[in-house]
Parts: C-alpha cells; sequence; structure tokens
C-alpha cells in the first residue's frame, strides 16, 4: 500500500470549493492522483466532500488562504508531511470583479492583485524549497485569455490586469525553473464556465450606469457578453479536464492547450489602427472583425 502511494502525482490545488477548482479536484483524483484540495475555509467543503463520495474518490481538504503567508507556509508543510513532497502545484485561487476601472472600489482591486498574483506567487515561493530538493516538480498556473491584450473582452480590465501579471510570471519563472528540472505551465484554454465567479461577476451588470450615462455603450456591450455568456457558456467540467491534462501529461508546453494559440496570435496581429476603431465602436467594426479573424465578442452591444 505504502509504494502505491509513493507512486501517485501528489498535486495540491488551491481554490477548490467551487467551480472548475472543485471539477478539477474530482478528475485528478479519478485519474489516480493523490490531491490536496485547499480552501480558505474548510466549512465550505461539504460539496467537494460529497461530489467525491458519490464519484467513488478521496481527496484531502487543506485550509489554505493564498492572502496569508501564515497559512500558505502551514498548509505546504502540512502536505509535506504528509505526503512527502508536492509534485504539482495548481494556482487555481481567483476573485474577479465587472465594470468600468474607475468605479471599481479600491478595496477590490486589492483583493484580485492579493488573490490572483501575488497569492499565486506566495504559494509557489512556498513549494519551490521542497521541489528544488526533489529534483522535479510542476506549477500550473491557471490564466485567462482576457489577459491577452487585444481579446474583445470589455468591462474585466483590473482581472484582465492580473491575469496578466500572471502570464509574464509564469514565462520568468520558466527561465529560472527549466534548468532545475521544474515545469512550468501556463493555461489559457479560455472561460471556465458557468461558476459561482461567473455568477458573482453577473450580479455586476445590475449595477450599471456608471458616469452619468458616459459609459453606457460598453456596459450596453458588458450585458450583450453577460447575456450571451450565460446562454453558451460550457460546464467546468471541460476546462477543468484541459487543467488536468497539463498537471500529468509528460511534456507540458509553456502554454496549454496549443489550441488557444490561434485565437491569441490573431488577437495579436490586430494593427493599432484597427484595434482603436474597434474599442471606439467604429461603424466598420464588422468589417474589421473579419479581417482580421477576431471572434464575435468584438461585436456584441
Amino acid at each position: 500500500m505504502q509504494d502505491e502511494q509513493s507512486n501517485r502525482k501528489v498535486i495540491l490545488i488551491t481554490g477548490t470549493s467551487t467551480g472548475i477548482g472543485l471539477e478539477l479536484a474530482l478528475q485528478l483524483a479519478k485519474r489516480g492522483a493523490r490531491v490536496f484540495a485547499s480552501m480558505r475555509n474548510v466549512d465550505k467543503a461539504e460539496a467537494l466532500q460529497v461530489a467525491a463520495t458519490s464519484a467513488g474518490v478521496a481527496v484531502e481538504v487543506v485550509a489554505l488562504d493564498v492572502t496569508s503567508d501564515e497559512s500558505v507556509v502551514k498548509a505546504v508543510a502540512g502536505v509535506e508531511a504528509v505526503a512527502g513532497r508536492i509534485d504539482v502545484l495548481v494556482n487555481n485561487a481567483a476573485v474577479t470583479t465587472y465594470g468600468p476601472i474607475e468605479f471599481t472600489p479600491q478595496t477590490s482591486v486589492e483583493t484580485m492583485f492579493e488573490t490572483n498574483i501575488i497569492g499565486a506567487i506566495r504559494v509557489v515561493r512556498a513549494v519551490l524549497p521542497g521541489m528544488r530538493a526533489e529534483g522535479s516538480g510542476r506549477i500550473v498556473n491557471v490564466g485567462s485569455l482576457s489577459a491577452e491584450p487585444r481579446i474583445g473582452v470589455r468591462l474585466l480590465g483590473v482581472y484582465a490586469a492580473t491575469k496578466a501579471a500572471l502570464h509574464a510570471f509564469s514565462l520568468e519563472l520558466n527561465k529560472e525553473l527549466a534548468p532545475i528540472g521544474i515545469d512550468v505551465v501556463l493555461c489559457e484554454g479560455g472561460v471556465g464556465g458557468r461558476t459561482p465567479m461567473f455568477s458573482s461577476l453577473l450580479d455586476g451588470v445590475s449595477q450599471f450606469g456608471h458616469g452619468d450615462g458616459a459609459y453606457a455603450r460598453v456596459e450596453s456591450t458588458g450585458r450583450a457578453f453577460a447575456d450571451r455568456f450565460a446562454t453558451v457558456a460550457p460546464d467546468p467540467a471541460g476546462a477543468a479536464a484541459m487543467i488536468a491534462d497539463a498537471c500529468l501529461v509528460s511534456s507540458p508546453g509553456v502554454r496549454h492547450p496549443l489550441s488557444a494559440q490561434a485565437t491569441i496570435d490573431a488577437a495579436h496581429a490586430v494593427s493599432d489602427d484597427d484595434y482603436l476603431r474597434l474599442c471606439a465602436y467604429d461603424d466598420e467594426r464588422l468589417d474589421i472583425v473579419a479581417r482580421n479573424g477576431l471572434g464575435p465578442v468584438w461585436l456584441l452591444g
């Protein structure tokens, strides 16, 4: 039994009480990994534990608040003491708000940065000594296509900035860790589906009307995007499967999945002139979108 346990991948995931994190914990457990599913408040673990029991798998719940040095150090040390090592870290914990940057409360700005990027860095720094001692390991950072500067999602400005920082952090981390045998993978597979985080984001749509109407056009786009996404958003299990692959494949790319690259490349190829015309709702935006091979999100509203 001990040999069987030692051969299983030991995976620590942040943010598993709901949504993609919960689904990811289940999928990795089903694939044979030893999963340590962390969350800030373990009183919220019931949904995960019920789902795991129903699926016939076991997950080990860990208290971990990515915004607390003490909590992160204690959680990582606890997993290493029980399992002997951490093979894979998944930085999944994230929060967001929806609306114009001008009217995003400063407390929300700070919470997003503290959770989405500073928290991720905090957990990475905690797991690296153990991975270096093992001479191997993998860090999987859950990014977002909203971080790409030419993608047409509006009203997620601060969230996009945090994910852009996570993007840069991941690429820089690769430069430092590849020589010592530790993989860093950035998952940029697109939207995560109908999750509680997205539901809370939609709640912000009802609060639109900022700037005495100055943001009316942008906010109408926001409503159109939210309405469309609410009907076509995938199940979070799909995003979880993509991230699970990034955890377990033998030779992951720097960005996963590679299929996302076509969307990213098309957006990057847009000229400054076309990009600014799209931002300003130019009357020729249909032609601009077609000419650049962009997605329909630029046409909403």
